[in-house]
């Protein structure tokens, strides 16, 4: 039997598949795509997948070994009850074909995760007594839905209606890690970043003081620093450097020590463009999802999304033209700062 090449993507998803038992199109199944995008990915032909989650759920394999192939190859018991059936058929198949009522839905979640009904009530807030009625049917529902499928690590609206369960257990991975999923990362993200930025407003003169009322903070001018610049190695001090490409004018509220960034490159598009000015925050520290500028130990500056995972820092892009759209994060790379603010220049209109 043909051995792949576990260095490479392809040959982790297809030697998870054979370990599995799973055909290109029982696994496509699974994960909710197409068996030819499959058989792309095996072949080398795509280098990632925005599936990697679901994929590794189907083929019950860590995240971090599919996507990065790193630790052992998981399959030391690829042949036992948990996993298939006398007659080589997928279990995980089977059982999702028969996982037709809220009942079956729920008992299928509740053993996969080694819980007991006692186990699961404590988590959800429900009574032991509650999840056996509802397990056994003489409960049709309940209002804690949403305790009992986080309990459970699952989407409600799966474990009310049933569907694709890689798929739903990758939608909540992210929602539970913070990801935001692609359609919320776009144009609607940038109008967040513009609200939530406090706008100082620009004031003629001096303000009079109210009683009790504290004074608005003043703009200031801040440096645009150069990606290249070597003072981004120590980010707290990056303001003070005299290098800067020129200043500007800052309407957010930051701390002392926040500068620019002109954009001059496309892999952020289309939710930054080349030309549009970010301001970067070093004081600020970046919560999963947060956009930031990074530098490596070689002196490469980067600018992404933040996806933090139990055992990685990831960076994400957004131009789709890129085929590798996560780039996972050396140990010694420094985040430089957090983005607080965005300024666009008017476009001539055509």
């Amino acid at each position: 039997m043909k051995a792949f090449d576990t260095t490479t993507l392809g040959g982790r998803i297809a030697t998870a598949r054979r370990a599995r038992k799973l055909t290109q199109t029982d696994l496509a199944k699974l994960v909710g795509i197409t068996q030819s995008s499959i058989a792309l990915l095996e072949s080398g032909s795509s280098k990632s997948s925005h599936n990697a989650i679901e994929l590794a759920e189907a083929l019950k394999v860590p995240v971090d070994w599919l996507v990065n192939g790193e630790g052992p190859a998981p399959f030391a018991d690829t042949s036992g009850s948990s996993t298939h059936n006398d007659s080589g058929e997928s279990i995980v198949l089977t059982a999702q074909k028969s996982l037709g009522s809220f009942a079956e839905r729920l008992t299928f979640l509740r053993e996969e995760r080694q819980l007991t009904q006692a186990q699961l009530a404590a988590k959800s807030g429900l009574s032991q007594a509650t999840i056996g009625n509802l397990e056994t049917e003489r409960n049709k529902g309940t209002k804690k839905i949403l305790e009992l499928a986080n309990a459970l690590h699952i989407t409600p609206e799966w474990l009310i209606h049933g569907g694709n369960l890689a798929q739903a257990k990758g939608a909540f991975f992210r929602k539970d890690m913070g990801v935001l999923p692609a359609e919320d990362t776009g144009p609607e993200y940038l109008k967040g970043l513009f609200s939530s930025a406090k706008v100082a407003p620009v004031v003629e003169g001096d303000p009079e003081p109210q009683p009790g009322i504290p004074l608005p903070p003043q703009p200031r001018k801040l440096p645009i620093i150069s990606w290249a610049n070597e003072a981004l190695s120590t980010p707290n001090e990056t303001h003070l450097n005299h290098q800067a490409e020129s200043w500007f004018l800052s309407p957010f509220e930051h701390s002392p020590q926040a500068f620019w960034m002109k954009i001059c490159f496309d892999q952020m598009e289309p939710n930054y463009l080349e030309g549009d000015l970010i301001l970067v925050d070093p004081t600020i520290t970046p919560n999963n999802s947060d956009d930031v500028v990074v530098r490596n130990a070689r002196g490469i500056t980067d600018f992404g999304r933040l996806c933090l995972t139990p055992s990685a820092k990831y960076l994400e892009i957004f131009n789709p033209k890129y085929p590798d759209r996560m780039h996972r994060l050396e140990e010694s790379t420094v985040i430089v700062g957090t983005v607080t603010g965005l300024v666009r220049q008017r476009r001539a209109m055509a």
